[in-house]
């Protein structure tokens, strides 16, 4: 797989969801450039960007065929297979991403889920089992799961990081505000709600100065 930067990433479901909006209006072919329009983007930023997951280069003016943009997108983010993961912490937030039935058409399926309050043990949110921490290191290796996300309080995130990773854990997905200490052939992708919450309060502040809010 090519090398890609997180930024990209990032962007790329920005693009998919506007494509899947434009295939849905019966828009057949899309440019880069009514992409970035649309976006608000960087039209050269989008051209790059497109180039990493896509097989064909678009045509002059008329772009890329829509449904073909569509599945190129999914295929290279992976929508297309089944990750299978568990979350650890049955709090309102862990309970709120359990019920979230978007994951599954992005491929991401939360098998099971691990919480050390016992008044929580055996639990089913979803027909998602919570089951006790004891059991995460051998249900993780029975079932072959590489994936977790984290929901605990920031105290224990590293003591719950620390045994996923025993368990054979290769990517992490990190609710709890704290960096998190892992060896080099494991990923964190850092899940922080106050920094997306500061951007959208710096955009407020911005339209308020600007007098566009009264």
């Amino acid at each position: 797989m090519k090398r890609i930067s997180i930024h990209t990433l990032k962007r790329l479901p920005r693009y998919h969801q506007y494509l899947l909006e434009q295939q849905h209006s019966g828009v057949q072919k899309v440019s880069a450039k009514q992409i970035a329009l649309a976006l608000e983007l960087n039209e050269v930023q989008v051209r790059k960007d497109i180039q990493y997951v896509t097989k064909s280069p678009g045509k002059p003016k008329t772009g890329h065929i829509t449904s073909t943009l569509v599945y190129e997108i999914e295929t290279f983010l992976g929508y297309h297979q089944t990750n299978h993961a568990c979350l650890i912490g049955v709090g309102h937030l862990g309970k709120a991403l359990l019920n979230y039935e978007g994951f599954l058409e992005k491929g991401l399926e939360i098998s099971v889920a691990f919480d050390k309050d016992e008044t929580k043990i055996d639990q089913s949110i979803k027909q998602i089992k919570v089951l006790p921490m004891s059991q995460l290191r051998p249900i993780c290796n029975r079932l072959k799961i590489q994936l977790a996300i984290i929901t605990v309080p920031s105290e224990q995130a590293q003591e719950v990081t620390d045994l996923l990773i025993e368990s054979g854990i290769k990517a992490i997905w990190n609710f709890a505000p704290t960096t998190l200490v892992v060896p080099s052939d494991v990923f964190v992708y850092q899940e922080d709600l106050s920094i997306s919450f500061s951007v959208v309060s710096h955009h407020l502040q911005k339209l308020v100065t600007k007098g566009d809010i009264k």
